[in-house]
């Protein structure tokens, strides 16, 4: 067997889970990474120069060259000698089928921990193939034998479509001394779009697909082996692997996002100020961050000593990757140096950010543990397993939440600093918000809202033991609160927080007592008033009216005689 390092070459437009694959296979000698690429036009000029040994793909590329089907089958046509391993969360079986057919040498989700991938990564090489989720039989059975989801089969022609226009989108921005207004439709268009294919590809349905019996009775040749029947329940299981509970935590967040995200809480939010579709966008953004960022921190496969360090740090790296991928679309193009600009102005604000909402977000560590790990979730001090119906509520609140309050927290940095550029307005904003009058409006009572929540409401919420929760209900943001042991943060209040919880203590102590005194008094004033000063009074009427009668009579009687 040769010492040499079997090479390998990593394509994948997400530069989170490239950086956590790279980190991890860095530990295994055997392995040497000639590059981490995200388009197959990049790669291309890479195995051009140097052919690794597998390329490790992710074909669903979202990139501004997304068609990796193409690019590996480009591959197997080249380069036959290079070995290409298919490393995706999306399934696709008809693709897969005929990726095979062309001599792909496998394909595993990513939900795999780095041993499984580094023992496929040794199969592939000494020449074997690895297909998860494929079944047995299934390249040897007729198309009449399928049953094709129609709806599954028009996604797939519309991502087509989409990825046409997006290819002639591309042709257009590389066009010279564009003007401002065609450079903004275009750039505008093609965010629509890649907002679109993301979305489409998350709800793409999977397809039915159910195998014949090959024992046929008129048939003497036995079958090698029986044909397993597919299911939809079981593909999409074997879809979601070993992350199940945070594959549907995720989508179902997502599903709620695409509903609508109408604001019905008490409370006023930053996002309240962006046009829907860009708050949907925003919110799909920081959705797709914190999935990274999960992907991540599975690869990692970290002790649970450290995966605490490891969250705290992951909350900022979130909000800085949200802003850039969102805001770095909108920041204005006539402003020079634009990327250090907006760095700059990422690291100015993050202090404030993170301790005015971040560090708020409550049980993200406890969250983060659930997904990794599939570890138990507690709800009012007591564990539910990972997947019992109360664990998938709460994880489904906590996220919702995580979501919310971090869309507010890239929204806080955009209106701390662009909150009167008319670009920014124009694009970005409803177009309730677009008038510098009710801009500052809207800023005061966001203003106004973060003091009474700092000095008054989240003292109460320390002292009630609650934490409140923004999650997605039907179409809506509503309010939620849910229990939680403070007393730690209760013992460490001070100044006018301390007061507000003493002031409420007392009312609590003296309410009940002052509640029966003045009921108390209130029956003796009423008795006062009715049974003595009242009867005294209409003693006094009536003494007067009979007089007044009296007198009547008399002067009557005198008038006759």
């Amino acid at each position: 067997m040769s010492d040499r390092p079997i090479t390998l070459l990593l394509v994948d437009d997400d530069p989170i889970f490239r950086l956590g694959l790279s980190i991890a296979l860095g530990a295994f000698p055997e392995f040497q990474l000639l590059g981490q690429l995200e388009t197959p036009t990049a790669a291309i000029a890479q195995i051009s120069s140097e052919a690794p040994q597998i390329l490790i793909l992710e074909p669903n590329l979202n990139c501004q060259d997304p068609n990796g089907w193409e690019f590996c089958r480009q591959i197997r046509q080249q380069y036959p000698s290079v070995k290409i391993l298919l490393l995706s969360n999306y399934q696709d079986l008809i693709r897969l089928s005929t990726a095979r057919k062309t001599g792909v040498s496998g394909y595993c989700p990513k939900g795999k921990t780095i041993e499984d991938i580094v023992e496929i990564l040794r199969q592939v090489t000494a020449g074997q193939s690895y297909w998860e989720g494929l079944p047995p039989g299934f390249l040897q059975q007729s198309d009449s034998f399928r049953q094709r989801n129609w709806l599954a089969r028009q996604c797939q022609l519309g991502l087509a479509e989409i990825d046409n226009n997006l290819r002639q989108i591309e042709q257009q921005l590389e066009i010279a001394q564009l003007s401002l207004i065609t450079w903004l439709f275009w750039t505008g268009r093609r965010r629509e779009l890649r907002t679109v294919r993301w979305f489409v590809k998350q709800l793409v349905p999977i397809e039915v697909i159910i195998l014949p019996d090959l024992a046929d009775p008129s048939s003497s040749q036995p079958p090698e082996a029986p044909i397993q029947k597919i299911t939809s329940s079981d593909l999409a299981v074997t879809a979601l692997a070993s992350s199940s509970v945070m594959a549907i935590t995720l989508n179902n967040t997502l599903s709620k996002v695409a509903i609508g995200i109408v604001n019905k809480s008490p409370v006023p939010l930053e996002i309240d100020v962006l046009a829907t579709e860009k708050k949907r966008e925003l919110l799909y953004v920081v959705l797709q961050q914190v999935r990274k960022i999960l992907d991540k921190l599975r690869f990692l496969d970290l002790p649970e000593t450290e995966i605490s360090q490891q969250v705290s740090m992951s909350l900022p790296e979130i909000w800085q990757d949200s802003v850039l991928e969102f805001f770095g679309k909108y920041y204005p193009a006539e402003f020079p140096n634009k990327n250090q600009l907006l760095n700059d102005l990422i690291i100015s604000e993050e202090a404030l950010i993170k301790t005015e909402i971040l560090d708020k977000i409550p049980y993200i560590e406890d969250l983060f543990t659930y997904f990794i790990d599939n570890k138990t979730l507690a709800i009012d001090q007591v564990d539910y397993r990972p997947e019992s119906p109360e664990a998938q509520q709460r994880a489904e609140a906590l996220l919702d939440n995580l979501v919310i309050q971090t869309a507010n927290a890239v929204m806080a940095l955009i209106l701390n600093n662009f909150s009167e550029n008319e670009v920014i307005k124009r694009i970005l904003f409803d177009q309730n918000m677009l008038s510098t009058r009710e801009m500052a409006k809207f800023r005061n009572e966001l203003s106004w809202h973060y003091r009474k929540q700092k000095y008054w409401q989240e003292p109460l919420e320390i002292f009630e033991n609650q934490y409140r929760l923004l999650v997605l209900q039907n179409n809506q943001i509503q309010q939620s609160f849910v229990y939680a042991p403070r007393q730690e943060e209760l013992g460490q209040l001070r100044g006018v927080r301390w007061l507000v919880t003493f002031a409420w203590e007392t009312r609590d102590a003296i309410a009940p007592r002052l509640q029966t005194i003045a009921s108390a008094v209130g029956n003796a004033l009423v008795y006062i008033l009715t049974q003595i000063i009242g009867r005294g009074i209409g003693l006094i009427g009536r003494g007067i009216i009979q007089g007044i009668g009296n007198t009547l009579q008399d002067v009557r009687f005198g008038k006759n005689r």
